[in-house]
């Protein structure tokens, strides 16, 4: 029996709707999957990005500038430069019925300097721009001179045969009349000299009982207080190392070892410990301590080297003390801060530091360079951001 044409339309629109309803079905699995490739795709990217950004950071630690300075006057230009284009940019976007850019901000007349007005300008000179800076004259020429060195006094004599008049008959002598000087500085030649310290012993020529004599010094050193200090500075202040220093006495065909270097270097710090001692107290006693560790290499008994750690304390723009540790560990930091009375501690993220931070109810101060690291190393990805930031840093840390 065959179907009326009714039941076949019914039957065509079922199967029609199933039709639909399965493509329906693939068309959202597709698009799930197009979801999920979008999603891989920004996931791959974030770590390509991520990728370059960290070959960059080793390429510029390899190859490149380690200085972060940057010049104000720079970084003001690029912000500058960039606030220029995003008005091109927005006066490019507005309506032909819009006012422009310029206009949407009143900007204030300039009061007229009677001083400068240009009525009194000459007619060949230009008027100055508005808004213009004068630049300051850059200095030339060589600097004086400190006051405070001694000055030796060489004066160049006229010859006697020219010291007479060439244009008068009788040629009468030439009187003086002024001085040109000119100053030159020279350094006198490194000279050492050996101090005999005589002791007379003296008795009685009746009794002969006792002998009496000057009280002695210390004579444990070979050399005064001024070559040690000097050997001190050299080597703390000069970064010039011992065998250096060593080969210049040899050049001098002055016989001192090294360990003689040493001993007197040891000397030194035995003999101002007292007041490293009182500067680390002063330190501790105030409310804000600044600190950082840096690694030094240590030669053991043995020969071998290790790594030790010298961590510094100090104030802003004040007193600074060195502690040495042969390890990074918080036992160092805990030592010297034991019983401080600040309330701050501004360090950076070591892991020396954390523990004490909790031991001695200390609070973290982030460090400003560190935090200035990490946005200055971005600029290659948002550079006008970076440059926002950078200059408004110092307005911050300043107090502004």
């Amino acid at each position: 029996m065959s179907a009326t044409p009714e039941e076949r339309l019914a039957q065509e629109n079922r199967r029609l709707r199933q039709e639909l309803e399965a493509l329906q079905s693939q068309a959202q699995a597709w698009q799930s999957e197009k979801q999920a490739f979008q999603t891989q795709v920004q996931e791959l990217e974030t770590i390509r990005r991520n990728l370059e950004h960290t070959v960059a950071l080793y390429k510029r630690c390899l190859f490149g500038s380690r200085s972060e300075k940057i010049d104000p006057k720079e970084l003001e230009a690029r912000i500058a430069k960039a606030a220029a284009q995003a008005r091109e940019q927005l006066a490019q976007e507005k309506r032909p019925g819009d006012p422009p850019p310029e206009a949407e901000e009143e900007k204030p007349e300039a009061k007229a300097d009677p001083l400068t007005d240009k009525a009194d300008l000459p007619a060949d000179r230009p008027a100055d721009p508005p808004n213009q800076k004068k630049r300051k004259a850059r200095p030339h020429g060589r600097g004086a001179f400190p006051a405070h060195l001694p000055r030796r006094r060489i004066e160049h004599l006229v010859d006697p045969a020219q010291a007479r008049c060439a244009c008068c008959p009788d040629h009468p002598p030439l009187i003086k009349v002024g001085e040109d000087t000119c100053e030159k500085l020279v350094k006198l030649p490194v000279q050492y000299e050996v101090h005999v310290h005589v002791y007379p012993q003296m008795a009685c020529q009746r009794c002969h009982e006792g002998v009496t004599s000057a009280p002695r010094q210390d004579n444990r050193l070979k050399a005064d207080v001024s070559v040690i200090a000097d050997v001190v500075v050299k080597k703390h202040v000069e970064h010039q190392p011992l065998y250096r220093q060593q080969q210049g006495f040899d050049r001098l065909h002055i016989p001192i070892s090294r360990q003689t270097l040493c001993d007197w270097t040891g000397w030194c710090s035995d003999e101002v410990e007292p007041i490293v001692q009182a500067m680390a107290k002063y330190i501790c006693a105030q409310p804000l301590i600044q600190s950082d560790e840096t690694p030094v290499r240590m030669q053991l008994a043995d020969g071998q080297m290790e790594t030790a750690r010298l961590f510094a304390y100090g104030l802003p723009w004040a007193e600074i003390v060195f502690d040495f540790r042969t390890d990074k560990s918080q036992k160092g930091p805990k030592e010297f801060l034991q019983g401080t009375r600040a309330g701050f501690l501004q360090t950076d993220g070591g892991s020396s530091y954390v523990p004490v931070f909790k031991a001695l109810y200390l609070l973290h101060v982030a460090c400003m360079a560190h935090i200035r690291r990490g946005i200055f190393e971005a600029r290659t990805d948002a550079p006008l951001a970076v440059d926002l930031l950078l200059a408004a840093i110092p307005t911050r840390t300043s107090g502004n």
